[in-house]
């Protein structure tokens, strides 16, 4: 094992032992999204997307976030009203503020097929896994 191998299987535990149990997938339809973007002090550049998701074969919603910043202008992928989405992310905390809302560290848009971090998985990969775990939770 190379010292690269090392260092990112360490980086995985240490997130796995802090954020484990808070890990969560999202996949249904797009109610709203609002993108926002704005400049501060000349050069710094601030991307904020809220985005309300209603979950397949549920009735409540699920509010997500997304928040990134620095000196070049973040990239987002194009997500539209009623577009079907698998949204990867962490719930927020008990006892906080946020505690209802997913921040999201990955965006997979299954009506275009793009995802927002490039992965292991393509597109058509990640959507076959949840189609698959999709039916076998319906029967």
């Amino acid at each position: 094992m190379g010292i690269k191998n090392k260092f990112e299987e360490y980086q995985m535990e240490t997130f796995m032992e802090q954020h484990g149990d808070r890990i969560t997938p999202v996949y249904g339809n797009v109610l709203s999204v609002k993108i926002d973007r704005t400049k501060k002090f000349l050069f710094w550049n601030v991307l904020n997307v809220s985005m309300v998701v209603k979950p397949v074969g549920s009735r409540n919603v699920t509010r997500c976030q997304y928040k990134k910043s620095g000196f070049k202008e973040p990239a987002f992928i194009s997500i539209r009203q009623g577009n079907e989405v698998l949204v990867q992310g962490l719930k927020g905390e008990k006892g906080k503020d946020a505690s209802e809302v997913v921040t999201i560290m990955n965006v997979v848009n299954i009506t275009d097929r793009t995802q927002l971090v490039e992965g292991d998985l393509s597109v058509d990969e990640i959507i076959r896994n949840i189609k698959g775990n999709i039916k076998r939770q319906r029967t």
